[in-house]
């Protein structure tokens, strides 16, 4: 659980950093990017939200959350940028 814990912050904190800039991107070619990219970062994000709500009540679960969201925000951006 304290290894769990320590690790969980900083993760949490680029894991939304990166949904937050995948958004932009999608946000800003709005037109040119495809359904795919856009289920992958939805997938993150719920990731990232179950992580944020679990990591007081049980960290090593909101590890596994952000474990699960952060290659789904990674491709939600190559698929991006591929479109």
């Amino acid at each position: 659980d304290s290894r769990a814990r320590a690790s969980l912050g900083s993760r949490l904190a680029r894991l939304n950093s990166q949904i937050e800039a995948v958004t932009s991107y999608i946000s800003t070619h709005r037109g040119a990017v495809g359904s795919s990219a856009r289920t992958a970062l939805s997938e993150a994000t719920r990731h990232a939200a179950a992580a944020t709500s679990l990591q007081t009540s049980d960290p090593t679960a909101a590890l596994a959350e952000v474990a699960a969201g952060e290659p789904l925000v990674a491709q939600a951006q190559a698929i991006a940028e591929a479109d």
